[in-house]
């Protein structure tokens, strides 16, 4: 069924309403705006500003985001750029965040209290970060009652531990040490997911469809495979979905099927997997094994879009550009080439070094076109990396720049 003018027009408007919750908006760090402080704060420590960093993380710690206590407490606890180590105020930022929702400092506070020798104190952190279901608070709690480290060896209670640590989702460590002190005989990956697959879990049918496919601790069976990631789809598992999609699509170890196929790409994109609807719009944008439908394949790219999904957006930005289904408008396409550009989406940043390139869309400006060119070779985009040495920008009279080349 396609969709009427009034309601994609409708559709239209409500995607760049909700694309520009993907940008940060300019505002200022204040009680009322925390996101921006974090924000800010996450700009400022990848920028080794870590005095800015603790400056703006102090309003959402006083506002018991335990997170952001929890870093500031780390920058001290280390010593970080220009702040100095000071325990005492690391002990006590970590101490806010493990009371508050950031159990990992509790470990933090943990491992602090082991390094000097108070081991009744590590106990105590590690404990309440444990029962506020931190891995790794659980998993070195285990290891002190394991190793008798201060205190006398608890295998009992070690194995307790492991088996919550493993349990959490610690890597293979915690789940050894306990199978080692339970005596029990490890259970395969493939019994594992086969389990848990019984019980509707549409990951471990996923995880199970891989061992299959590539033969592990299994006899190796496409066909098998297939089935798994479509129980896994069925169990609302994503990747399940594509992976299916994508068999019927290039007929792989399948019949070829284009219609299942996008069925299996839609439904994948239902459940948050962007990509499949920038592969649902290329079919419909290129007739691939379907009817060649430009409104469909633009209400693809949409969706997708909407899933921040950059390629989409790029697709959505030509469409609008070109005037592809509906009048042309460049400031959106502009727009759109631009966000994408900013989420490191190489074609984003050519197509928009090509509108400044140009000059036909936004006001020509070969050095915005060059830097933006460059940031697509950057990304890998060859056409960027031919551009961006081929021009050559000088300077007017008046000041503005031309191109050549």
């Amino acid at each position: 069924m396609k969709t009427t003018n009034k309601t994609f027009k409708a559709l239209k408007n409500i995607l760049f309403i909700l694309i520009l919750s993907m940008i940060t908006l300019n505002a200022t760090c204040t009680k009322k705006n925390l996101s921006v402080c974090v924000t800010d704060a996450k700009k400022a420590y990848k920028l080794g500003d870590y005095e800015k960093t603790i400056n703006l993380l102090e309003l959402p710690c006083q506002s018991k985001h335990g997170a952001t206590c929890g870093l500031i407490g780390a920058i001290y606890r280390d010593g970080m750029g220009e702040v100095s180590k000071d325990k005492v105020k690391a002990f006590s930022y970590m101490k806010i965040a493990c009371d508050g929702s950031y159990p990992k400092s509790c470990m933090d506070m943990g491992i602090l209290y082991q390094a000097e020798g108070k081991i009744d104190d590590a106990l105590k952190s590690y404990a309440k970060g444990c029962k506020k279901k931190d891995v790794g608070s659980c998993y070195n709690l285990a290891s002190l009652y394991y190793l008798g480290e201060g205190i006398p060896k608890m295998p009992e209670k070690a194995k307790d531990f492991y088996k919550k640590a493993c349990e959490l989702g610690d890597t293979k460590q915690a789940c050894q040490r306990y199978e080692q002190l339970s005596g029990i005989k490890k259970e395969s990956e493939v019994e594992k997911f086969s389990s848990q697959c019984k019980e509707k879990d549409g990951v471990a049918c996923h995880n199970l469809s891989a061992l299959y496919y590539d033969g592990k601790g299994v006899k190796q069976s496409y066909k098998k495979a297939i089935e798994l990631d479509t129980l896994a789809c069925i169990y609302q598992y994503a990747m399940g979905c594509k992976n299916v999609a994508l068999s019927y699509l290039n007929g792989k170890h399948i019949k070829k099927d284009t219609q299942k196929a996008m069925d299996f790409f839609k439904a994948a994109g239902s459940l948050g997997e962007g990509t499949s609807f920038f592969n649902a719009g290329n079919m419909y944008q290129y007739g691939k094994g379907v009817k060649k439908d430009l409104e469909a394949a633009k209400e693809m790219y949409v969706s997708g879009c909407l899933k921040k999904d950059m390629p989409s957006c790029v697709k959505l930005g030509y469409f609008i550009e070109k005037g592809i289904t509906e009048k042309p408008d460049g400031k959106k396409a502009a727009w759109l080439y631009k966000t994408a550009c900013e989420h490191k989406e190489q074609k984003g940043c050519s197509n928009m070094a090509f509108l400044y390139y140009e000059g036909k869309v936004v006001e020509q400006d070969p050095l915005k076109a060059k830097i933006y060119f460059e940031k697509a070779c950057t990304l890998g985009d060859e056409v960027g990396c031919k551009y961006s040495k081929a021009i050559k920008v000088l300077k007017t009279k008046n000041g503005k720049s031309k191109a050549s080349s």
